[in-house]
């Protein structure tokens, strides 16, 4: 992260090569981690590498950079998701319909107890750190809290962990089928209960409401909006050259009519 920091902080507005250094970066890190004698989690290590981009090296990339590479990732990161998602699948599926498949109901049931605890276990760490968060200034209410402790959903790196364990031949075979399944399972769990229920619970708990003096900032903004463009038009109206101008229709055009304040 620091040498790639380092390199992007040298490299003006060239956004092949500034987006060819983020992904070379990232295959040095893989190898790094898988390839020498660390043998550390690749994944974990990517992971880690992107906070320190975030935090750091973002202000490196050049700002016509930034679009082209937000893309290029952006198309990457779905593309691999995509990939692990249909893996995954394909796995779990021939495990659970193998004929000496060592899932059974028990591992079902086991399943919908582990994805209760899980949110269990990120709401009582969630709450852990309300206070201290409150303290540097970050502003954790116990609504933001509940939406955080429910929005865990469980996607593309657990899975990919899980994955990689599956191809582990180190670890035992019942071990490794368990692991997949029950990682799977969590994140199907996740992504059709949680994911399709989050919108009514910000809603029930209100985070969508617009604070009064957001409203107030708003209004204030639109009236502006108005006042300027009628002063522009009244401007425009007294030139011989904007005689022919439907004043009307360039109202409408313009939209301040349906814009609510």
């Amino acid at each position: 992260g620091i040498a790639s920091s380092f390199w992007l902080r040298r490299i003006i507005n060239n956004s092949i090569l500034e987006t060819n250094l983020t992904i070379f970066r990232a295959y040095l890190m893989f190898y790094y981690d898988e390839g020498t004698v660390f043998k550390v989690s690749s994944i974990l290590g990517l992971v880690c590498l992107g906070h320190y981009m975030t935090k750091e090296g973002k202000t490196k990339v050049s700002a016509m950079s930034e679009e082209t590479m937000h893309h290029i990732w952006s198309y990457l990161g779905y593309s691999c998701e995509t990939l692990v998602f249909i893996f995954a699948g394909i796995i779990i599926t021939l495990q659970v319909w193998e004929e000496d498949s060592v899932i059974g109901w028990a591992d079902w049931l086991k399943c919908l107890v582990l994805y209760i605890f899980l949110h269990l276990i990120r709401a009582g760490v969630i709450f852990a750190i309300k206070w201290p968060m409150n303290k540097i200034g970050y502003g954790l209410g116990w609504k933001e809290a509940i939406v955080l402790s429910y929005a865990g959903l469980r996607g593309a790196v657990s899975l990919l962990l899980a994955i990689m364990v599956k191809l582990d031949h180190d670890v035992n075979h019942e071990i490794r089928d368990i692991v997949v399944f029950h990682t799977a399972f969590i994140a199907i769990l996740t992504l059709v209960i949680n994911g399709t229920t989050m919108g009514f619970l910000v809603r029930k708990l209100g985070l969508m409401r617009m604070p009064e003096v957001k409203k107030k900032m708003l209004r204030n903004l639109i009236k502006a909006y108005r006042k300027e463009v009628n002063e522009t038009i009244e401007t425009l109206k007294s030139k011989k050259n904007f005689g022919k101008v439907d004043w009307d229709k360039l109202k409408e055009i313009a939209g301040t009519d349906k814009v609510k304040g």
